[in-house]
């Protein structure tokens, strides 16, 4: 008998022994942090809520080129938990091909949640993580840092970037030496700290550019008295809330200028009650969209932008102006509160039905039973007709 147990329980053990053996322990480890953003985010009142159809990015420029795995900071809003999809996508080469994905379950304690990844090479140098929700009524949010805590990287809400914002991420990355190999040791970050490898303000890769696509902070400046008409102003630019948030962002939108060789826009904003435009960035030419994430809730701000080639500026496009809401707090309150309502945990609530049913019957067949043993009982105790009948017979013959 101690022989028929130990054969199978060796045989069983024999692959564990083989494989930890043949896996080289640096693959248990994660490669160093080669992209972060982590100061400030921890508790942040700034984050992106995740939907099934409403998601959120944030780019990086990787200075490996092996790809390990991405730390997020997250928690699930609505609910006890919610499933997210990662992908990495290259932003930089059509038609935008994803270079991994994974899916994972978090819970409603915000904290630093890990993908990793089987290694996956990185040959370009623009990176996109992108979050969504996989069920439709699950939602999560992404915290966000109130600086511009990553300069070479910007986040994205939707089709809206927002460069002077970054979400809580780390990208864990090496150089493959031609084996394949991870010479990582960190491990990933702990619950309301850095990720390990980390360094405070997240300090720019050592190439690329020195801030996110070419943006710089604005003058401060009022636009420029002379202006040059060989350059076409922008035109046809919108302003509005950008929802979905807790105010103090303002989207913006316009058509390029005509002019090609302009080396970009001037952004200028007058808030209610001032008598002035300043100047509060420079943005790429490349660019027709922009947030602007420094409004003050509930004021209105009037924009207007100008094209720029050296020293010249355009005229002035239209003026736009808007007012940030705060329209996320009483939609999530109201999902709450709904949620709760309808998903009670009890008898009634989500699952009730599968309860009652195994419960209803299980109550009827105890009650058949106790009937039939009854009825048993009641036929052994009641006296026997026929004599009763015998004896009444007699009495009718005297």
């Amino acid at each position: 008998m101690k022989l028929f147990f130990q054969k199978p329980i060796f045989a069983f053990c024999l692959p564990l022994l083989l494989f930890s053996f043949l896996v080289p322990a640096s693959s248990y480890a994660l490669a160093p942090v080669d992209q972060v953003c982590s100061t400030g985010v921890a508790g942040s009142n700034l984050y992106s809520f995740i939907g099934s159809n409403h998601q959120a990015y944030q780019a990086f420029v990787p200075t490996k080129n092996t790809l390990d795995a991405v730390a997020v900071r997250v928690k699930s809003e609505i609910g006890a938990s919610s499933t997210i999809k990662m992908e990495i996508i290259d932003f930089l080469t059509p038609p935008y091909p994803t270079l991994a994905s994974m899916t994972k379950t978090i819970g409603n304690t915000e904290e630093w949640v890990t993908f990793d990844f089987p290694d996956v090479s990185m040959p370009r140098s623009g990176y996109v993580v992108l979050l969504k929700n996989v069920n439709q009524n699950e939602h999560a949010i992404w915290r966000q840092n109130h600086g511009n805590c990553d300069p070479v990287g910007y986040s994205g809400d939707g089709e809206t970037a927002d460069m002077s914002r970054d979400f809580g991420y780390a990208v864990y990355a090496y150089d493959s030496g031609g084996n394949g190999s991870n010479p990582g040791s960190n491990q990933p970050p702990s619950n309301g700290n850095p990720p390990s490898g980390s360094s405070p303000g997240g300090n720019p890769p050592s190439s690329g550019p020195s801030s996110p696509i070419g943006t710089t902070p604005g003058s401060g400046q009022p636009p420029a008295q002379i202006t040059s008409k060989s350059i076409a102003p922008p035109t046809n630019l919108t302003a509005g809330d950008r929802g979905l948030d807790y105010g103090g962002a303002i989207d913006l939108e316009w058509k390029a200028s005509q002019t090609s060789d302009i080396d970009g826009y001037k952004l200028f904003r007058r808030a209610e009650g001032d008598n002035e435009y300043v100047e509060i960035i420079k943005l790429p030419k490349t660019f027709t969209k922009f947030t602007d994430p420094w409004a003050i809730k509930d004021k209105t701000y009037y924009y207007t932008l100008r094209a720029f080639k050296g020293s010249d500026e355009s005229v002035d496009s239209n003026v736009a102006f808007a007012a940030s809401k705060d329209d996320l707090s009483g939609v999530i309150k109201d999902i709450q509160d709904d949620f709760k309502k309808n998903n009670k945990g009890g008898i009634l609530g989500e699952a009730g039905l599968f309860l009652v049913i195994p419960i209803v019957i299980i109550l009827l067949i105890i009650g058949l039973f106790i009937l039939g043993l009854w009825v048993l009982l009641h036929k052994k105790k009641a006296p026997p007709t026929q004599p009763k009948a015998i004896k009444v017979n007699k009495e009718m013959k005297k």
